[in-house]
């Protein structure tokens, strides 16, 4: 939950972060040593702070971060990548601690050893310990963030580094050296300009890279592009970032709207900028929605739009519109289902597309079988001809098949079924091997049954257990019982 500063001093500071405990013995020798020193020393001279304290802060740090802070920040544009990753998954863990327990320490025995018209005095000794080295630590950050620009891949390491500054670091700088310090303020200009910068050229990147993707590269059979199982997969981590991504996008609007409330460092080292709920408040749906009010919902508007030029490259119409059922499908049940991206995009957008991609089902149905099957005319040959057409074409899934199947069906046997009561005599087909090979389709069971429907001279003979489950009694004329199909 969000950290809310107390101010205690006029210089800013509060209590945010964890102390470590001095012992007794230790702030007493060091309160006794000081008021000699104290005694002694004159205000120019600027040696009292290492001639009281042994300053054994570097080694601390360097400690914590497992090598040497000075040069670092220096020699993060001849690492790799991945040594750069590396770098940073340590300095995630280093520079928490070096924040809330060493400086915080350090910050601590100052405070308890200079006090009253002293005060000013412990401020410049901390200030001489641990100025350099907390800017040094914030520098090699600086460096990492800076060589992540522009590549998709690398924004989740981006995005730890704002959650530890402003979840963790941040209001542990507030804390020990003030608000109005110049190492909180670097730290604040990490958070809201190189950090947040980063981000958006990152997510700006990941966009063009799906307008970059070829309109004309569509899959067969019309299945999941996969494209749409990257980026949902992709947006599926980035919405364990909501709460990042809400301080980052809507810290923007602010300053586009000259909202000088997201530039305090008080809000940022809190967390009060924004919430999660005020990303997710921005539904895909809005007219005004731009990657400024929901990076997350615009990118998923982004890929939807590619996908409907993706769909126009198929030659079939029905392929084209069960292209974008299937793919339509699967964004809904990413997004649905409790998921974390249905809490930033709402339950309501998940119904949106859900309803959406039913939509698209019954568009297929009347262009693959309502031109030539459900208008008359040569009934049993378009039947067939639509089966054959269709065999390779797949669905998203077991659900998306059986929706498939369930609306052909319901198109297709009724119109049939008449046109066997018209024609059965000469008909080859019965309205149950019409069931039988749409229950072939789209990976459902009988699968390949329609090619063993239809003889290639003539009417197929149905099975003496066919017949009886097909034959039912219906009338009885001159004291014989009359037989008739049905189905």
């Amino acid at each position: 939950c969000p950290l809310q500063p107390t101010m205690t001093r006029a210089g800013g500071r509060s209590p945010l972060a964890p102390r470590r405990t001095l012992p007794a013995t230790v702030v007493d020798d060091t309160v006794a040593a000081a008021a000699i020193l104290l005694d002694k020393w004159h205000p120019d001279e600027d040696s009292f702070g290492s001639s009281l304290f042994l300053d054994s802060t570097p080694d601390e740090v360097d400690r914590l971060h497992g090598f040497s802070l000075s040069p670092q920040h220096a020699q993060v544009h001849k690492f790799s990548w991945e040594q750069v990753d590396a770098k940073i998954q340590s300095w995630l863990a280093g520079a928490r601690v070096a924040f809330t327990s060493v400086f915080s320490a350090e910050r601590e025995l100052c405070d308890r050893v200079f006090v009253g018209d002293n005060e000013g005095v412990g401020d410049a000794v901390f200030g001489a310990i641990a100025d350099d080295h907390a800017t040094n630590i914030l520098a090699v950050a600086e460096a990492a963030v800076g060589r992540s620009r522009r590549a998709p891949e690398r924004l989740f390491r981006v995005l730890d580094v704002h959650d530890a500054l402003t979840e963790t670091i941040l209001p542990a700088i507030v804390s020990a050296f003030g608000e109005k310090s110049e190492v909180t303020s670097r730290a604040a200009t990490l958070v809201t300009t190189k950090v947040s910068e980063a981000v958006r050229s990152m997510v700006a990147s990941f966009e063009a890279a799906i307008e970059k993707e070829p309109s004309k590269g569509t899959v067969p059979g019309g299945a999941v592009h996969p494209l749409t199982r990257y980026v949902m997969n992709y947006l599926s981590f980035l919405a364990d970032y909501e709460n990042a991504l809400a301080h980052i996008y809507f810290y923007q609007q602010g300053v586009g709207a000259g909202g000088d409330q997201f530039t305090d460092t008080s809000s940022l080292a809190s967390g009060s900028m924004a919430s999660s709920s005020d990303l997710s408040s921005s539904s895909s749906s809005s007219p005004a929605l731009s990657v400024w009010s929901n990076p997350i919902g615009w990118l998923v508007h982004v890929l939807l739009r590619k996908l409907d030029a993706k769909a126009g490259s198929y030659r079939e119409p029905a392929l084209s519109y069960l292209f974008l059922a299937n793919n339509t499908h699967y964004v809904a049940k990413k997004v649905g289902g409790g998921t974390k991206l249905e809490r930033v995009l709402g339950e309501e957008w998940a119904e949106a597309q859900r309803a959406k991609a039913r939509g698209y089902v019954d568009v297929y149905v009347r262009a693959a079988w309502g031109s030539k099957v459900l208008r008359g005319g040569a009934v049993e040959e378009a039947v067939v001809q639509m089966v054959a057409m269709q065999e390779k074409w797949v669905a998203a899934d077991d659900e998306m098949g059986e929706a498939l199947r369930a609306a052909a069906k319901e198109a297709v046997v009724p119109m049939y079924r008449l046109f066997y009561r018209r024609q059965g005599a000469v008909a080859r087909l019965t309205p149950g091997d019409v069931i039988t090979m749409i229950d072939g389709l789209f990976g459902g069971r009988n699968a390949g049954a329609g090619d063993e429907n239809v003889a290639a001279g003539g009417r197929r003979r149905p099975s003496q257990q066919q017949q009886q489950q097909q034959e039912v009694p219906v009338e009885i004329r001159n004291g014989k019982t009359r037989r008739q199909r049905v189905t």
